[in-house]
């Protein structure tokens, strides 16, 4: 990660919901990754995750929302 100019990740594992946990470690973050749906994904395809939403609403920083499988980016819309 070095070699692309990433510098000082953090490795964090804490249990419990995420929702719970995660305005202790956005106040530390310039920007929020997260998937699109989460392990009950197969069962709702359709959705997004609950923890997404919920996250996406509080977060007061951006969010960067991503799927499962890896597509380079080629566009860009700022809304």
């Amino acid at each position: 990660m070095a070699t692309a100019g990433v510098q000082g990740v953090k490795l964090i594992h804490e249990t419990g919901f995420l929702v719970d946990n995660f305005h202790e470690f956005e106040a530390s973050a310039d920007l929020i990754i997260l998937g699109k749906r989460g392990e009950n994904a197969k069962f709702a395809s359709g959705h997004l995750g609950a923890n997404l939403e919920r996250i996406v609403r509080a977060s007061h920083k951006p969010c960067l929302i991503t799927s499962r499988r890896f597509k380079p980016i080629e566009r860009l819309l700022l809304a």
